[in-house]
């Protein structure tokens, strides 16, 4: 992210914001260039931080939530190279059937196209609705990546 020129809002479901800090810094990622949308912490109990590149998600249940912790950054990342970085939409069907996991990957990547921002979801491929919208929506300024 940050060695490509990218500024990114990276969209946590499973990991909390300060579990992949560890990670970059382990990996030598500049951490400075990534604003989290957090929807681990609040289930783990863990206490929330007052920092300005965290948005604190209750749950992943709220996907209204979900995309208005993305706006939030967006002011802070005009006119400059950005990604969402969503982890992951698999996660998001423990809460919500295949048919509004799909609708809302929908959602997301045409509103990200339409504020100029680069996209990548990861997601379970054995999942055919969701791999066969997000193919349907996403473009070469989006990836998906399956595991």
């Amino acid at each position: 992210m940050g060695k490509m020129g990218f500024d990114c809002i990276y969209v946590s479901l499973s990991k909390t914001h300060s579990q992949l800090l560890d990670v970059f810094r382990k990996e030598g990622i500049d951490a400075d260039k990534v604003c989290f949308a957090d929807a681990a912490t609040v289930g783990t109990g863990l206490p929330r931080q007052s920092l300005p590149n965290v948005v604190y998600i209750n749950s992943p249940k709220y996907l209204t939530d979900l995309s208005v912790a993305i706006d939030a950054f967006g002011p802070n990342m005009i006119g400059k190279k950005s990604v969402v970085l969503f982890d992951s939409l698999s996660s998001l069907l423990l809460y919500h059937p295949p048919q509004t996991v799909a609708r809302f990957s929908q959602f997301l990547s045409t509103k990200m196209r339409g504020d100029g921002k680069n996209g990548a979801f990861v997601y379970l491929e054995e999942h055919p609705q969701i791999h066969a919208e997000l193919l349907e929506t996403c473009d070469g300024s989006f990836s998906t990546e399956t595991t």
